[in-house]
């Protein structure tokens, strides 16, 4: 393919040549030997490379140099090209001029010919390969369809429930991604204050007065809470993949399969826990009177922490709600694409299973024999 080349008076010339590159095998690059080698060239010859394509160079009108001058510019061009590239390039000289005619014809025979003939053999052998690859992919296939035809042929009842038991999970499926698995933060914050005031003074109840740091006990509450949170949330989601695996296995003994591989719905990793360090310091002073009633403790307690630690708790469980939330849509999105990927799977081994005739079988039998006979007679040639 002639191509404009580069910076040319077409204004897509440059566009034209560079487009041509991912088809090409060989790039001859035509540079006039009474001028220098240009960036555009180097780019050029860098570009070809790149393709994963051999270039040559080719210095026409080299009958203009003096004979001495031929041998040096060929050099010159050159180390130019592996300065600027780090590859060693051909360089060639060629004239159209009849009294010099003998430079193109060397470098068609000692060069551009060879070239050519191996370029031929490697796509002849790449060809080979690919046969051969469509060949034994074909030969697959073929094996793959008669080893189903070994299954027991399915039955429309078995199958029927298989259809009826995923159509109930994909109802469980969408139940659960607009359901809300979680109580709303409100009421999880008045339940945390409840238990650290009861919790808090109770331990404190007989057991010195004075003022106390209670930091570290709301830290550990919040810690266990968000930690049943996310129990909560996992054996939630661990029970609907639970009944997509059922449904999966009743679709694979419907299908007649031969390996049970429902279980390998993806399992649930990374569920968040709570983040508790945004909790204010909290210190509580015991009064005379609570040192003689632990309600009156209780209650100071809980008054002081609601009006101190509420707006913090309601921070971190509203927090660790929120991403507990996202990372069971997340999962449960997950769970839907592979358990609606695997029943296609088993609803096609259902249907090839049942759609396979002896007739069929027989016909399958003789192709993959050419198949294997081809295969032979090729490995017998080479």
């Amino acid at each position: 393919m002639d191509t404009p080349g580069l910076s040319s008076l077409a204004t897509t010339g440059t566009a034209e040549s560079l487009a041509y590159l991912p088809r090409c095998d060989l790039g001859i690059l035509l540079i006039d030997a009474s001028s220098t080698l240009t960036a555009d060239d180097v780019a050029l010859v860098h570009a070809l490379y790149q393709a994963g394509a051999e270039a040559m160079v080719l210095l026409s009108k080299a009958d203009m140099l003096a004979a001495e001058d031929r041998d040096r510019m060929m050099s010159y061009v050159g180390e130019q090209l592996a300065a600027n590239l780090g590859l060693e390039v051909p360089v060639y000289l060629v004239s159209v001029k009849e009294s010099a005619a003998a430079m193109a014809d060397r470098w068609i025979a000692e060069a551009l010919t060879p070239s050519l003939d191996e370029h031929r053999r490697l796509a002849a052998a790449a060809f080979r390969r690919k046969v051969g690859a469509l060949r034994e992919a074909v030969a697959a296939a073929i094996k793959r369809r008669l080893d189903r035809r070994e299954v027991p042929p399915v039955e429309a009842s078995g199958w029927q429930e298989a259809e009826r038991a995923m159509a109930a999970a994909l109802v469980r499926l969408d139940e659960a991604r607009r359901s809300k698995s979680l109580a709303p933060a409100a009421e999880s914050v008045d339940k945390v204050l409840d238990e650290f005031a009861r919790s808090a003074a109770t331990d404190w109840n007989g057991s010195g007065n004075g003022t106390r740091d209670l930091t570290d006990a709301m830290v550990t509450l919040l810690q266990r809470t968000g930690q049943e949170l996310a129990a909560a949330t996992l054996a939630d989601v661990m029970e609907i993949r639970q009944s997509l695996v059922d449904a999966l296995r009743l679709a694979c003994r419907a299908a007649g399969c031969r390996h049970d591989d429902a279980d390998e719905l993806p399992t649930p990793k990374g569920i968040p826990m709570p983040n508790v360090q945004s909790v204010p310091r909290f210190e509580v002073r015991r009064s005379v009177l609570a040192r003689l009633n632990s309600g009156i403790l209780q209650r100071r307690i809980r008054k002081q922490a609601d009006a101190i630690l509420r707006a913090g708790i309601t921070g971190v469980l509203g927090d660790h709600q929120k991403r507990l939330t996202d990372w069971r849509a997340q999962y449960i999105k997950e769970m839907h694409s592979a358990f609606v990927a695997r029943f296609e799977y088993y609803r096609g081994q259902a249907g090839g299973a049942s759609e396979t005739s002896i007739e069929d079988g027989a016909s399958l039998r003789s192709a993959l024999e050419q198949l294997q006979a081809a295969d032979r007679l090729t490995a017998a040639a080479t």
